[in-house]
């Protein structure tokens, strides 16, 4: 979610990572009997209206999934935090199947970190921003501000894969 957008409109705002969020959407719809865990506190030092797990629950529930089966962890300020968080609240047996649904660039050091804290998941990855084949590398890049985006993604989740596994949030770097 844009944070910032979704604060001063006092509506849900989508960034390009919103994917994830109309994905769980749909997959809740799908498996009705399925209880869907949002995790996400707030990462900013600065006030805001609410934290990105209350504009999750406007979300689902303008979508459509009934709030009597989603669980909301508000306290998590990072990746670490979501996994170790959302355990604690959930308490997963150890033969549970729970898909963990994020960004697809994101998804290495989410199951790295999820793995670390023993937590059961099923990777769904959701929003990606390659099309997974060669033309990735042939097409030539038009818009400069993309390709410098995506190396910028790509610099921040290798950076945090090293540090978290340096930091023992993670137990290997490639999961």
């Amino acid at each position: 979610m844009d944070d910032d957008v979704t604060a001063a409109r006092e509506a849900v705002s989508l960034n390009e990572s919103g994917t994830r969020l109309v994905i769980a959407a749909a997959l809740a719809r799908r498996y009705p009997q399925a209880k869907l865990v949002y995790s996400g506190g707030s990462s900013q030092m600065r006030g805001r209206l609410g934290t990105e797990a209350d504009a999750a629950r406007d979300l689902f529930e303008q979508l459509g999934v009934s709030s009597e089966r989603m669980l909301f962890e508000n306290q998590s300020r990072d990746t670490f935090e979501n996994a170790l968080f959302t355990y604690r609240r959930v308490q997963p047996g150890p033969h549970a199947r729970w898909l963990l649904v994020t960004s697809a660039f994101h998804l290495p050091r989410s199951v790295a970190i999820f793995q670390k804290v023993g937590f059961p998941i099923v990777p769904y990855p959701a929003g990606y921003f390659t099309l997974g084949d060669a033309r990735d590398f042939l097409l030539p890049q038009t818009d400069a501000s993309h390709g410098l985006t995506m190396t910028l993604l790509g610099l921040h989740e290798w950076i945090g894969l090293i540090a978290y596994r340096l930091a023992g949030r993670s137990d290997k770097i490639l999961p």
